[in-house]
């Protein structure tokens, strides 16, 4: 259930503003069935119920200040109130028969709120009609929370992470050139994270906290981190029926001083926590790539009542690198799609063929930790395939 109440200025030269209220209340629960019979007989892991139940209340203003018809300064300001409440209560069944009962979370720890304020500020200046440069500074909040690990209830913290917040400053550029039939954007940008939420997947993890690794499980966590880069764009007009657009984006992702969870060893087990944590300053975030392109280009031919159109899509994904995984690193790669079709003009159907990964490259997209000796999962980018879409929209 949400519901909103806005208050906006209509006609106003100087001052523009949006004041608002908003309330929100979501519940949800789940059962958990996880078959253990390929490591213990017959032994069963049941959730009857592991409810998340959040409630938000907030406030919130926007605001323009035209100082001068080149010149604007926006501000926000949200407040907020979040309450949540999960649970975790588990039992342990061997052959069909309860022998445990877990409380994962217990009642002391199954609830929380917060009272969090948030904002930005945003000046933009017009250079000329056609250009425009801004600077903007920004705060965000993300929720914590409770995971779902089944093997991780000796210890109710080793399920819980804490809230996430985030500072950011960009600076960017947006233009409209050749009397319109061009736009270039660019911005460069900057985010630290206070306890930045992730997940680390496959970790060897203490089950019974008797001081030794004896599990894998995936855990939700927190740690400092900074993104850091830089994106531009375009879109040309060659002609009244040739499009050109594309862009380039450059991103770096990494723990700052955090330390992570991580494969302990002999003697690093605490007994108190199922996790071992390792320093993580200067890591990379999961898998994504620094660098990423994109061209695309699309030729219309227009007839009496139908348009043929062919456009085609060229994406580069530049290689890399996971520090989570050992030997995660995958290399870069290429792929392009082909498209062709007729459409009417008033776009009530289209008929198309498409050739995706035309060039048949065959690459690696991700690898994942080893599950067993010698082996790990790998994704693949998808092999060359060939289809037809029709598409068709009926009035009503």
């Amino acid at each position: 259930v949400s519901q909103e109440i806005r208050l906006a200025s209509t006609d106003s030269d100087f001052w523009e503003y949006i004041v608002g209220t908003y309330y929100a209340k979501k519940t949800a629960s789940t059962e958990l069935l996880l078959d253990r019979h390929d490591t213990y007989p017959g032994l069963e892991t049941y959730a009857r119920l592991i409810p998340k139940n959040s409630e938000e209340f907030g406030l919130f203003s926007h605001n323009t200040l035209n100082f001068t018809d080149a010149t604007r300064l926006q501000v926000g300001a949200r407040w907020q109130k979040v309450r949540r409440f999960s649970r975790f209560d588990m039992d342990i069944l061997l052959d069909g028969e309860t022998v445990q009962t877990r409380i994962g979370i217990p009642d002391e720890l199954d609830s929380n709120s917060d009272d969090v304020m948030t904002g930005g500020v945003k000046l933009l200046h017009d250079l000329s009609e056609d250009v425009m440069v801004y600077a903007s500074l920004d705060s965000s909040f993300r929720a914590g929370g409770t995971a779902t690990a089944p093997r991780l209830t000796e210890n109710a913290d080793d399920l819980i992470y804490g809230n996430e917040n985030s500072k950011s400053v960009e600076l960017g550029l947006k233009s409209s050139l050749w009397d319109g039939r061009a736009q270039l954007n660019g911005a460069v940008f900057y985010q630290q994270f206070d306890d930045y939420i992730s997940r680390m997947s496959d970790v060897l993890v203490d089950t019974d906290l008797d001081g030794s690794g004896d599990d894998r499980e995936h855990i939700v966590f927190n740690g400092d981190a900074i993104i850091a880069g830089a994106e531009l764009d375009f879109k040309l007009l060659i002609n009244e029926h040739w499009i050109l657009s594309g862009g380039v984006g450059y991103s770096d992702a990494t723990y700052d001083g955090a330390d992570i969870p991580c494969d302990g060893v002999e003697g690093s087990y605490d007994g108190v926590s199922s996790i071992v944590s390792c320093s993580a300053d200067g890591q990379r975030i999961g898998g994504e790539p620094n660098w990423s392109a994109s061209l695309t280009s699309e030729h219309v031919i227009a007839l009496d009542t139908v348009e043929a159109y062919v456009r085609g899509l060229y994406k580069f994904t530049d290689g890399r690198g996971n520090d989570n995984v050992i030997d995660g690193g995958v290399p870069s790669y290429s792929s392009f799609n082909l498209y062709a079709g007729v459409r009417s003009n008033d776009g009530n159907w289209e008929l198309g063929a498409w050739a995706k990964n035309v060039l048949d490259t065959e690459a690696e997209i991700r690898r994942y930790p080893e599950e067993s000796p010698g082996y790990r999962k790998v994704e693949v980018l998808s092999e060359r395939s060939l289809g037809l879409t029709a598409r068709y929209n009926f009035s009503l």
